[in-house]
């Protein structure tokens, strides 16, 4: 026992004090190394210890200051008012009072640890420090010593105590990339209360549930709904759920059902193995995670579960979106039971309606990659696809609509493709929501045709044979599909009691300006690639070039009938047109092709008509050279005009604006100057209709000699 009276100096205040603080560190170590689980006894005795302790440095704090306020203000010396402080025995039993508490705490640590055997070689510790209270005397300043060295080892201990706690947490519940894994063991349940009591004691239960709940949605529950992980059934076990991650394929490849099945596994795995608890630990930790998902966890299963898996093809769509709707339900259902959905945690309205309705958006976003994916590339778009007029039905009678029917014709594979996927999508509408993406992806989509090629192709679109006037079909086949598409909507829109089209959009012209721009876009295209081919076309003829390469030699260092009489010259640069329109001929339409290829020989007939008229000399045997090459001429571009069947007719004149005037010079190069003049006729005859009477002038003084017959001839013509 400890006596009731003794003499407090400063010899022993220090040594106790050094005593008291090396028996404190000794039992944190030991604290710190313990390995086997803390049993309920254990954090009683640790929370004992630290309540006693604290308790004895207050009291003993306390004790000091009063003794600080009896001391004499007039005292010389620190030691006298001591004396004087000290001389009163009520203080000296208080003093030796807190002192046994200090003991008596030092005890039970050893006790309450059930550490006695690794303590057994510090016994002469204690034995000493209670040889010490039975001398023990006072002194005020000294006693302080005591004082903080209890409040430094109290926090020392508390500290310990926190972090012991914190891995105790992580060993019951370890919570990683891999997923939850709990200690299986049979005294789970008391361990899990103990730690819950031990978090409350030591204040940090809050921080510790934040943690735990941050850990449960990073590592556990956002893989899942990420995605990167999966949940499998383990048969045969007490935990039949478990996070198994899958790195090889990310994100796992499943439908949107299997994930939002996986997440709901997920949380019923919680609910059985984690929120076991009492009902306000269990609300506190529920509370923590929903505020550590709050919003990720519907972004997560919008994302992922909804927008990602949904399927692209329209049949299986219709067959999960009720499921779809039903696991999103049953997610929540579990969720609410946990207590686990924040307020401000997103929106998880999911029916029928709003699914279809993204169905469409991401539809309408997979319609814009896959257009961009096709027009993008040069083999894609020049891979031709032969489109077959329409046939008018007896139903169309009527319908303005029916008027514009396409001809046979080619058209680039990928913008078929693209166009039968938007029309299919509109057909599909079921929501006004849905109808306005659906009419915009198409509208976008479409418009890559004049946003995307001519950039991709650039100078190609105009110099490879086919790029242009596939684009140019291309064009046409896009305007018009999309004036179906417009029908399509009004179709929708006359029907909207089922789409609730209350707007104040215009859908009778959802597409119109589209139609213009596309359709002025294929002529402004065709024609840049007319005049091209045109030009090579002259640069093969005047330059005896057997490619589509301008010569090197100019026109001014030329005849201007050299080319004209060699008939081989007129040939190379047929031969150019015969290729073109055996190219054009399986692309375009039978009356543009003839229009374009009309193009290519009204240039030849033309530029050989300039030559001519501009000749001031003509002999008679280049004359008669000149009419049959220019009749050979003109048989071998109404060849290459005809289309399909070679045995039909064709009217040259239609598509060549120049070819009359051409025939005309044919005549005057083979006609006598009567039979000019009567073709002439007073300037109302064929001649005055397509020369000019300077041209013929021109013409009559190269061809005939000055006489007396030339001159009453061209008196007439004026």
């Amino acid at each position: 026992m400890i006596p009731d009276s003794a003499v407090l100096d400063r010899a022993t205040i220090n040594t106790l004090s050094t005593t008291i603080a090396r028996e404190q560190e000794i039992l944190v170590k030991t604290l710190a190394k313990t390995s086997s689980p803390p049993t309920s006894s254990d954090y009683e005795a640790w929370f004992r210890i630290r309540t006693d302790i604290a308790a004895s440095s207050s009291r003993l704090e306390e004790l000091i200051e009063k003794a600080d306020k009896n001391q004499p203000r007039d005292s010389k010396n620190e030691s006298e008012a001591a004396q004087i402080a000290l001389s009163e025995a009520t203080e000296t039993h208080r003093i030796l009072s807190i002192l046994r508490d200090v003991c008596r705490a030092l005890e039970g640590l050893k006790a309450g640890f059930g550490l006695a055997s690794s303590l057994e070689k510090d016994a002469k510790i204690l034995i000493d420090l209670r040889k010490t209270l039975k001398d023990f005397g006072r002194e005020e300043r000294c006693g302080l010593k005591v004082v903080s060295s209890l409040k430094a080892q109290r926090t020392e201990l508390q500290s310990a105590l926190a972090v012991r706690v914190e891995q105790d947490w992580k060993e019951l519940i370890d919570v990683t990339a891999a997923g939850i894994h709990l200690l299986n063991d049979v005294s789970f349940s008391s361990r899990l209360k103990d730690l819950i009591a031990a978090s409350k004691n030591l204040q940090i239960f809050s921080t510790i549930t934040k943690d735990l709940a941050d850990r449960i949605f990073r590592q556990v529950v956002a893989p899942v709904a990420n995605g990167k992980a999966g949940f499998v059934i383990l048969e045969g076990e007490e935990i039949s759920l478990q996070v198994i991650n899958q790195p090889d394929v990310f994100p796992l490849e499943i439908s949107a059902v299997t994930r939002l099945s996986e997440i709901r596994l997920c949380f019923l795995f919680l609910k059985r193995n984690v929120f076991k608890m009492d009902a306000e630990t269990n609300g506190e930790l529920a509370g923590a995670l929903g505020r550590a998902m709050e919003a990720e966890l519907v972004e997560a299963v919008q994302r992922n579960c909804i927008e990602d898996s949904l399927p692209a093809d329209f049949a299986e769509f219709q067959a999960v979106k009720v499921d779809i709707v039903k696991g999103v339900a049953e997610l929540k259902a579990v969720l609410a039971e946990l207590n686990c959905m924040n307020p401000v945690g997103g929106n998880w309205e999911v029916d029928v309606g709003s699914l279809e309705t993204v169905y469409a958006a991401k539809s309408g976003r997979e319609l814009l990659i896959r257009s961009r994916h096709l027009l993008m590339s040069e083999r894609d778009f020049l891979t031709p696809h032969k489109i077959a007029s329409l046939a008018k039905s007896p139903a169309d009678e009527g319908d303005d609509f029916a008027l514009f029917q396409l001809q046979d014709m080619s058209v680039s594979t990928c913008v078929v493709t693209i166009m039968d996927h938007g029309r299919q999508l509109l057909e599909r509408a079921s929501s006004a929501a849905s109808l306005r993406s659906l009419v915009t992806a198409v509208y976008n989509s479409s418009s890559m045709l004049l946003d995307i090629v001519p950039y991709s192709f650039q100078q190609k679109l105009i110099s490879i044979p086919s790029a242009g006037v596939l684009f140019f079909t291309s064009c046409m086949y896009t305007s018009y599909q999309l004036h179906i598409c417009n029908r399509i909507v009004q179709r929708c829109v006359a029907s909207s009691g089922a789409l609730d089209l209350s707007d104040d959009t215009n859908w009778n012209v959802s597409f119109l300006d589209l139609i213009i721009r596309l359709r002025s876009k294929a002529f402004e295209v065709l024609n840049a690639v007319s005049e091209f081919f045109a030009k090579e076309v002259l640069d093969v003829i005047n330059d005896g070039q057997t490619t589509l390469v301008s010569g090197l030699m100019t026109k001014l260092a030329q005849s201007q009938l050299k080319n004209l009489l060699d008939q081989s010259a007129l040939k190379r640069g047929l031969d150019v047109v015969n290729k073109l329109a055996a190219c054009w001929r399986e692309i375009l339409p039978p009356i543009v092709f003839q229009q374009t290829i009309g193009v290519l020989v009204d240039r030849i007939l033309v530029d050989s008509t300039n030559r001519v008229v501009s000749v001031e000399d003509i002999n008679a045997s280049d004359s008669t050279k000149l009419c049959e090459n220019f009749r050979w001429l003109l048989a071998q571009a109404a060849e290459s005009l005809k289309f399909g069947d070679a045995s039909a007719e064709t009217a040259p004149f239609k598509h060549v604006s120049s070819w009359m005037r051409f025939s005309e010079i044919i005549f005057i190069l083979d006609a006598s100057m009567s039979q000019i003049g009567e073709r002439w006729a007073d300037g109302n005859g064929p001649l005055a209709e397509h020369l000019s009477p300077d041209e013929l002038k021109k013409m009559i003084r190269g061809l005939f000699e000055n006489n007396d017959r030339r001159a009453k001839l061209l008196a007439c013509i004026h």
